[in-house]
């Protein structure tokens, strides 16, 4: 056999392997069989096979099959982005980002992101526009961020689509439109995003952009909290107590609703839940636990319970007082990170 042949027909043999290789390695990583992923990756990996460099960097970085180990998941990330692989550039901008690995430096994820970007990766569009949006790592410039999380949403992205309803429903790089947001947060809630059910029913609950609709505005909510949503919580249980969720629902059910996004961290649950304690009837009535409420709300940043939490205080006697505000020093150390408020 001629020898260019005979080279020809070596290279097309290995790429044969290394692609069998790469398939049975991801097929044993979705399998959660990571000692085989890390067995198929690492031989491939160590001859330069950026997708299993790429697999190699998501092992360590989630501990999978090996010792987590961020300095060596962003190695071996850093090898596969310098050969052009685009899910490992944006995650090489994700640590960048959070300082996983490597020193924390929003310039340099902005970087990374933008390679990916490039590529058409969605997801570092999606990222590259959270940096422009917030002038972080680069200079703000809200058209710029919103041209990206277009193009990441136009690929079907679920998270740039909801952050995209975002700016059409401020006007932020975009002008405001809140029939387009809407559309665009009910892209992101048709693929199961948690923050897109959110706001799809936030947007038909108060009719903004759509007609109102409290049947389905409830819809998206009851979707987003069995998510774990905190801020869809709060409001499917305040649906729940003005009477607008139907007979689906109770007001024990409400209530729960309210101490699970509470207990959470999430402020504006605590704060509800002190009105509900300090307003209600029978047993809903307990001014310990609306003090209580009230008191930890404040402290994750509340300004508009000052007025509550004085009568709440003036209702009190000394010893039920003090022992509220002991309870709430041992609540917060506790729970050190308030949920975040919803963007």
């Amino acid at each position: 056999m001629h020898p260019t042949r005979t080279l020809a027909l070596l290279f097309s043999l290995l790429s044969l392997t290394a692609l069998a290789g790469e398939t049975e390695a991801l097929a044993a990583y979705n399998a959660h069989n990571y000692a085989r992923a890390l067995s198929e990756w690492q031989p491939l990996a160590n001859a330069g096979n950026a997708r299993a460099q790429f697999g190699m960097g998501k092992l360590y970085e989630a501990g999978q099959g090996v010792t987590q180990d961020y300095a060596t998941a962003a190695s071996w990330m850093r090898k596969a982005a310098t050969q052009g692989d685009a899910d490992a550039q944006n995650t090489l901008g994700r640590y960048y980002l959070q300082g996983h690995g490597v020193a924390q430096d929003a310039a340099q994820a902005a970087s990374w992101f933008q390679r990916a970007a490039k590529q058409d990766n969605p997801s570092a569009q999606n990222n590259l526009a959270s940096l422009y949006l917030e002038g972080h790592g680069v200079t703000q410039d809200l058209a710029r961020a919103a041209a990206l999380y277009k193009q990441s949403a136009e690929q079907g992205y679920a998270i740039a689509q909801n952050n995209l309803g975002l700016l059409y429903m401020r006007g932020q790089g975009v002008a405001r439109d809140p029939k387009t947001a809407a559309g665009w947060f009910e892209k992101s809630a048709m693929q199961g995003n948690a923050d897109g059910e959110f706001y799809a029913g936030m947007v038909y609950y108060h009719g903004t952009g759509v007609k109102k609709s409290n049947i389905d505005g409830v819809g998206w909510y009851h979707k987003a909290a069995e998510q774990g949503h905190v801020a869809a919580q709060t409001a499917l249980a305040m649906a729940i107590l003005k009477g607008d969720a139907g007979d689906a629902y109770t007001q024990l059910e409400a209530i729960h609703l309210l101490h699970k996004a509470a207990e959470a961290g999430y402020m504006q649950a605590q704060h509800n839940l002190a009105i509900y304690y300090a307003n209600g009837e029978g047993d809903d009535h307990d001014v310990g636990q609306a003090y209580f409420w009230i008191e930890v709300a404040a402290k994750n940043g509340d300004t508009q319970g000052d007025k509550l939490r004085e009568a709440l205080t003036a209702q009190l006697p000394a010893e039920k007082l003090q022992a509220a505000r002991s309870s709430v020093t041992v609540w917060m150390a506790a729970h050190p990170a308030a949920a975040p408020a919803v963007q």
